[in-house]
């Protein structure tokens, strides 16, 4: 019985390890992408009215920081089709199964449409001079 449960407990543990082992890293970031996403992916504490909800994002940076999990956040909100991250929180952890540290941020995605051009006012005619 005892035999039966260790290996029970070391299957488990091995797929469990497997798991962690092939779970899908982000791509690399270079600065230039960096930036192009921080320039193209806003980041609103509440979202404006007009946004459309696209859905929660997360990212994890195995032996990263939290820069490069913000930047991973940005990435994914841009791959749903978002332009925007709402309340978006990081937590930077300790070591796990796969990293000895390591950055995770979650959000929501939103789509924020363009402002309407303004309004063009006609102005009042001009009075002849008396």
């Amino acid at each position: 019985m005892r035999i039966r449960m260790t290996a029970v407990a070391g299957v488990a543990l091995s797929l469990l390890l497997a798991q962690c082992a092939n779970a899908p890293s982000p791509p690399p970031l270079d600065s230039m992408t960096a930036s192009e996403l921080s320039a193209s992916v806003k980041i609103y504490d509440v979202p404006p009215p007009s946004a459309i909800p696209l859905g929660p994002v997360r990212s994890t940076a195995c032996e990263g920081t939290r820069d490069m999990a913000m930047s991973f956040l940005l990435a994914e909100a841009r791959a749903k089709g978002g332009n925007a991250v709402s309340a978006p929180v990081c937590v930077e952890s300790g070591m796990s199964w796969s990293c000895s540290k390591s950055a995770s941020c979650e959000g929501m995605a939103f789509n924020v449409p363009p402002p309407p051009p303004p309004k063009l006012v006609k102005p009042a005619p001009k009075r002849p001079r008396r």
